[in-house]
C-alpha cells in the first residue's frame, strides 16, 4: 500500500550486509506497480574502500534485471550523502514524470531501427511506424506499427534501453507497449468493377478450355 501510493521508493539496505532477495523482491513489486526505486546504501561510515567495493559487485549482480537503478551510499548516523539521496530523487521523480516530446521520440524510433532493424519473421518482418507518450508512472511509450506481435522480446528490450538512453530517464522504468495499425479495409470486400468482371470471366473462360 505504500508503494502503491507513492511517487517513487527509496529502498534502505545495510551496506555491512549482502543485499538479500526481501531486497530484490521489494524492488521487483515497486518496478512491477510502475514506481521508480533508488537504492540507498547505509553504513558508509564503517565500510573501508574494498568493502564498498564488494557490495557494489554484489548490487551489480543481483540488480541485473534493471540496471539503471541509481544507488547512493549514505550514512544515517554521520548525516552522509543524505543531500545527495533527496537529489537524485528529485531527479528521479522529474525524469519520471516528464513530457516527452513526440517528434524527438519519432526522430529516435527511426534512428533504432537504421541502428538495429526488427529480424524477420517467417515472410514477413514487423515495421514501426510511429511513437508517442502513453502514460506516466511507469513512462509509457507506445509504438505504432504492423505485425507487431511478431517482436522478439529481446528487440523490445534494445528499444526500451535505446530510449532510455537518450532521453535521460534517470533511474526510472520505462514501458514500450506495441500496438498494431488498424487496416482500414479489413471489413470490406474487394468489390470489383464491371470492367474486371468481364476481364475476371475471360481469363476463367480461357482456364477451363
Amino acid at each position: 500500500s505504500a508503494i502503491r501510493n507513492s511517487h517513487l521508493a527509496i529502498l534502505l539496505i545495510d551496506g555491512s550486509e549482502n543485499i538479500v532477495d526481501q531486497d530484490i523482491t521489494l524492488i521487483s513489486l515497486t518496478l512491477a506497480m510502475g514506481k521508480s526505486v533508488i537504492l540507498g546504501i547505509n553504513k558508509v561510515d564503517i565500510l573501508k574502500a574494498e568493502d564498498k567495493k564488494d557490495v557494489e559487485i554484489q548490487i551489480e549482480r543481483k540488480l541485473r534485471f534493471s540496471p539503471y537503478i541509481r544507488r547512493v551510499f549514505i550514512s544515517a548516523k554521520e548525516g552522509k550523502g543524505i543531500g545527495k539521496l533527496l537529489k537524485v530523487s528529485l531527479e528521479t521523480y522529474k525524469a519520471a514524470n516528464q513530457d516527452l516530446d513526440t517528434s524527438e521520440m519519432n526522430s529516435l524510433l527511426r534512428l533504432a531501427i537504421e541502428n538495429q532493424p526488427p529480424t524477420m519473421s517467417g515472410r514477413f518482418r514487423p515495421k514501426l511506424k510511429y511513437a508517442h507518450l502513453g502514460g506516466k508512472n511507469p513512462l509509457t511509450i507506445i509504438i505504432h506499427g504492423n505485425n507487431t506481435s511478431l517482436l522478439q522480446a529481446s528487440y523490445i528490450k534494445y528499444l526500451e534501453n535505446f530510449f532510455r538512453a537518450h532521453l535521460d530517464l534517470s533511474g526510472s522504468p520505462l514501458s514500450i507497449r506495441m500496438k498494431d495499425s488498424d487496416n482500414p479495409f479489413k471489413d470490406k470486400k474487394n468489390l470489383l468493377t464491371e470492367r474486371q468482371k468481364k476481364k475476371r470471366r475471360r481469363i476463367i473462360k480461357k482456364r477451363n478450355k
